[in-house]
């Protein structure tokens, strides 16, 4: 029998063969308990289907895999199937999620010592947070805000000092129509004092940060919030 990697580098001619023989190589793993093997085998089973472009599928598979490498303790290939994860959820404009899963495997990679995708997946972060704010809404005052904010919007970063209504009441009004399981709201603002933060929470705010706010902590905070956020409908 061929070994998977003998046929997995021909892409487009070998894809149907790549995924009979990877398929055969995964079934001997399985019987081996050859966790590590196994790992790997589903890594390049999931990066065949995301080369055809089944993203679905090749999620799947990376969801297979990834308590694999965790259970082994192999950092890099753990940062290997996050990042494609996070290509899959990319190609599906799945953003949030993509985010999500490049924060993730930007950590596996430090934790591997992997300097060089450590830069590939903070490029990728600069990335899709540029997509998300391209996407998204931007407003200048609270009734702009309340206009802007529908059913596809997945986060709001919201500032307290706004002219014609304080970011306090916009968060009151935006959670007459969104609870806090569906919408996150984080407060990003220079008011920094006790009684600040106290009137943030009772707004309704998810979370509250004062400037200045590290890029790392502020997207380290909007992937925590949207993994436990519902999606959005539509």
């Amino acid at each position: 029998m061929l070994w998977f990697d003998d046929v997995y580098p021909r892409r487009l001619a070998e894809y149907r063969r790549a995924l009979e023989v990877g398929r055969e190589a995964e079934a001997l793993a399985r019987a081996a308990g050859d966790t590590q093997s196994l790992a790997e085998i589903l890594f390049k089973l999931g990066a065949v289907h995301l080369d055809q472009g089944n993203f679905g599928r090749a999620l799947e598979i990376f969801g297979e895999a990834r308590p694999l490498f965790e259970q082994t303790g192999d950092s890099l290939g753990l940062a290997d199937v996050l990042s494609r994860a996070a290509i899959c959820h990319g190609e599906r404009a799945d953003y949030p999620r993509a985010l999500e899963f490049f924060l993730l495997a930007r950590r596996a990679y430090e934790k591997g010592g992997d300097a060089i995708n450590v830069g590939r997946q903070s490029l990728n972060i600069g990335r899709v947070y540029q997509v998300l704010g391209q996407a998204d809404r931007e407003a200048t005052d609270g009734p702009q805000a309340l206009a802007a904010v529908d059913d596809q919007i997945h986060l709001v970063l919201l500032d307290v000092m706004m002219p014609q209504m304080s970011g306090f009441e916009v968060c009151r009004r935006l959670r007459e129509r969104f609870p806090m399981s569906r919408l996150p709201v984080v407060f990003v603002t220079a008011k920094d004092r006790p009684e600040d933060l106290a009137k943030g929470f009772a707004a309704g705010g998810t979370d509250y940060l004062t400037k200045p706010v590290s890029m790392d902590e502020l997207l380290t905070r909007i992937e925590a919030h949207l993994r436990r956020t519902d999606p959005p409908r539509g």
